[in-house]
This record gives C-alpha cells, structure tokens and sequence, in this order.
C-alpha cells in the first residue's frame, strides 16, 4: 500500500453535519428555519425533553414503528396516526413534555430502550467517564499532572490499529509557563515577580 495525507478541517466537520440542510436548499430552493425541519426542531418526536430529575432525554423516533413503540408504552395509541400530521405538532409536544416529566431520565432511558424506541441520555460532563460507550471505546486516560497528582483526560477520537494515538501530558495549569513565557520575552525573574503581584499575569 502507499500512505496519502489526509486533509480535514473542524470546519469540515461541522458542515458535513448539515449536510442534509444543505441539500434541501440546493435542490427544493428552501432555506432550512431553525425549529422548522424535523431534524432541527420542528418536529414533536425528535428532539430533547426534560425529565422529573431535571435531567434531559433525546428523542429521535423518525420511523412510523419506533413512534408507535413510544405511543404504545405511553399508552397513548390513540396518537400513532397523529406523527406526521401538522395540525396535531403542539399536542403531540405537549403530551411528550408531560409525559416524560414523570420519571426520571435514567427511568425513561431503560423503559424507552427495551421497547425499541429511538432514545438517548444527554448527559452531564461529570458523567461522561462513566458511560459504558465512552468506556469500551477507551475515550478517558489519566494523565500525571505537574503536581504529581493524576487527572482524567479525553482520549483521542480516532484509533489508529498499528499506532495508536496517546495523550502524554495535562493540559496545563493556569500560570504554569508565565515565567518561562516572560523570560522568551526577555523579562527578568525581578519583572515576572512584578507582574505576578500586579495581577497582570498569573
């Protein structure tokens, strides 16, 4: 085989995201609302509600079966015809946001799951290290600080099979070059002291 370089941008990334927007622009002459596409907001069955722990849930339930799953564990089948039609988009909301206020996310999460609907946590950043997703993909390392302490980081987003990639070092503390930085500058240990003490720097 022979080796390429590889050309990406964050940029990129996050166009390549909506994309499909892009696509309803280009070929319909429509430019995407915010809230006014069923993947950006507009409709009731995909999108994020908040639950009775004040935790939040993602909804994706695009497929007529998936809607009728969540319709059925609702108890509410009188609403399976009701997913697509317009007129009916604020009571389907409301009995959604009503609904899923009476348990908890976690609650939801694994009644939802275990009957085949389309749902997601949204999680806090303190529970990230321990969302079994997160943890098979090895996506948390710890890292020796300049304290001698070990802190959490996030690993890296791609696996390479034959060298993997590795996080060798903490991001740094607040303050922790200002005199190496001061001196490239050409301050003096007298001059850093000075700034340090002014609150210029930290």
């Amino acid at each position: 085989g022979r080796g390429q370089y590889v050309d990406v941008s964050m940029t990129d990334g996050a166009l390549a995201l909506v994309s499909n927007h892009f696509s309803t622009y280009t070929i319909r002459g429509q430019v995407p609302r915010r809230g006014a596409q069923t993947t950006n907001g507009g409709a009731p069955y995909y999108g994020v509600y908040e639950c009775s722990d004040g935790k939040w849930i993602s909804l994706g339930i695009i497929e007529p079966r998936f809607w009728e799953a969540m319709c059925k564990v609702l108890g509410r089948e009188d609403l399976i015809p009701a997913q697509d039609d317009p007129a009916r988009a604020e009571e389907l909301r409301t009995v959604l946001t009503e609904s899923l206020r009476t348990k908890t996310r976690d609650e939801w999460f694994e009644v939802l799951s275990k009957n085949e609907v389309c749902v997601g946590r949204v999680l806090e950043i303190d529970e990230l290290p321990d969302d079994p997703q997160l943890r098979a993909r090895e996506m948390f390392v710890e890292v020796e600080g300049p304290d001698g302490e070990r802190y959490k980081q996030v690993g890296s987003a791609f696996k390479l099979s034959d060298t993997p990639a590795t996080v060798r070092r903490l991001a740094p503390l607040l303050g922790q070059h200002t005199e190496e930085i001061l001196s490239e500058l050409g301050y003096s240990s007298s001059d850093a002291k000075s700034l340090r003490s002014s609150g210029a720097v930290s």
